[in-house]
């Protein structure tokens, strides 16, 4: 909940400046991790406590909002790569969005399927979570091999000079929004993906 929170201050705060593509693309990655933060904050509690009025409201209207804003989310991203880059590669990143919203379409429907009593639980959700903080170190090495391989496949195609990433952070999103503008975009959206806790199995 507190990280969804600092995601929705720094989306408020690059909001003014939406004319930049590159804050643009980045607002929109903090709404998208904010929205997403929100509902893994809750769902699993609501799971439990056997809320199936806020299951039905994640079904119909948050799981959809939610894939509306990654599809807005590809949009800009593809228009940052295409202004930048040529295309060859972008169906890497084409594929990742894509199993994102198929993802959510498939819970979306077990979520479905359990209200209307075909599913007698939903697994995924019976489980006890792994503690948050291993969560994170895997988060963090994540991040920090995504950043590493994007400025060398961009250093040995002579985009700019440097080894040492450039992690963009709501931290400086608030600073200045303008000054903040991430280089290395992809990575970015990936984190997004990173926001989901995984069970233990």
């Amino acid at each position: 909940a507190d990280a969804a929170a600092r995601f929705r201050e720094a989306e408020q705060a690059l909001s003014p400046h939406t004319d930049l593509e590159e804050c643009r693309y980045a607002r929109l990655c903090f709404l998208t991790a904010a929205e997403k933060g929100e509902i893994i904050s809750e769902l699993r509690g609501r799971y439990l406590a056997g809320d199936r009025d806020y299951l039905r409201h994640l079904a119909d209207d948050l799981i959809p909002s939610l894939q509306e804003l990654y599809q807005a989310l590809m949009r800009a991203h593809r228009a940052l790569w295409e202004r930048d880059m040529k295309r060859f590669g972008w169906e890497v990143l084409a594929l990742r969005y894509g199993a994102v919203t198929g993802r959510l379409a498939d819970v979306q429907d077990e979520i479905r399927r359990y209200l209307s009593g075909k599913l007698g639980t939903i697994p995924e959700l019976d489980e006890e979570l792994l503690h948050e903080l291993r969560d994170l170190r895997l988060v963090r090495l994540a991040l920090f091999l995504l950043l590493h391989s994007a400025d060398i496949i961009s250093n040995v195609h002579g985009r700019r000079g440097g080894y040492l990433p450039f992690c963009w952070s709501h931290a400086a999103a608030l600073r200045s929004p303008r000054a903040a503008i991430p280089r290395t975009f992809h990575t970015v959206a990936v984190f997004v993906s990173f926001l989901t806790p995984r069970p233990r199995s």
